[in-house]
């Protein structure tokens, strides 16, 4: 798949072994190189790809607009291609399966709020996901995040180009607009540099709109959707925290998610439908209905 998307996509493409294997097996010693504990290990390589990701980086509209965009030319590389062990792989981070955090709920330390606050996204997002998977579906990337995209600025910060993917580890298979809700939550949590998160929703829309359709013309499934992998992301986070106390990068989304959620899940659809409709309409790009869930 990685090869195949990076003769179009920007991407970190594999390095076969010398027998033509994407991996080979060694055996390293564990916790430091004197340690007298070895495991066997997959080792793969990769070729280079300079820039920096969005980590911690204020979020201009051209920057949003440009990350929705690597996510609809990946969607067109991706489009018609069908792999097995991708159609058939299982992971707890797809938002298919977002309501299976609630056997956490009782176990990762949410306050009495935190858990109504998820149970009530959870409860609508039941209706939602059932619509959802009557949507075109393919090869969705899963998480591109601030994280997963590399990007190389310029001489300003405004000049910034979103321009390649990373990290394929949770590649799956579902309908294509989950993946864009997944990327449209990490583009909502993003600080931002000029403009409301709530715009900079629907300029990273209107990206993804110069590659594809975005298949789904109803808002107020784009709000539940961003909720929900909001509270998979803080929920699945405490739980990988509790199993790997050291691992700090699970907490990542804590930061601000809680906050945003709260704001989100409060904030009325003729509010958000408002502000992404002024995007929309400076980018000459089809709106939505500001009187009903359908879009014009």
């Amino acid at each position: 798949l990685m090869e195949y998307v990076s003769d179009t996509v920007p991407t970190p493409r594999p390095i076969r072994t010398t027998s033509a294997h994407i991996f080979a097996a060694a055996v390293f010693p564990i916790g430091n190189k004197l340690s007298s504990t070895r495991k066997e290990c997959a080792v793969r390589l990769f070729t280079f790809l300079p820039g920096a990701t969005l980590c911690e980086k204020e979020v201009w509209p051209s920057t949003c607009q440009q990350w929705g965009a690597l996510m609809g030319r990946l969607h067109v590389a991706t489009q018609g291609l069908d792999f097995p062990g991708i159609r058939d792989r299982w992971t707890q981070w797809s938002l298919l399966n977002v309501c299976k955090i609630d056997r956490h709920l009782h176990t990762v330390g949410l306050n009495d709020e935190e858990k109504k606050l998820v149970e009530d996204v959870l409860l609508a997002v039941q209706d939602v996901l059932t619509s959802v998977q009557r949507l075109p579906s393919g090869i969705l990337h899963g998480d591109l995040n601030e994280q997963n995209i590399l990007v190389r600025t310029g001489r300003g910060d405004e000049d910034t180009e979103v321009y390649a993917v990373l990290d394929w580890g949770d590649v799956q298979w579902g309908p294509r607009v989950l993946d864009v809700a997944v990327m449209l939550t990490y583009v909502v949590l993003a600080p931002t540099a000029s403009r409301h998160c709530y715009e900079n929703v629907a300029h990273a829309m209107t990206g993804y709109m110069q590659h594809m359709d975005l298949d789904c013309s109803d808002p107020s499934i784009f709000k539940t959707l961003i909720c929900s992998r909001l509270c998979q992301s803080l929920v699945l986070g405490r739980y990988a925290k509790l199993l790997n106390p050291d691992n700090d990068y699970v907490l990542y989304s804590q930061r601000r998610g809680w906050k945003v959620l709260r704001k989100l899940w409060k904030t009325p659809i003729s509010e958000l439908v408002s502000a992404w409709n002024i995007v929309l309409r400076e980018n000459g790009v089809k709106e939505f209905l500001t009187d009903s869930t359908e879009a014009s």
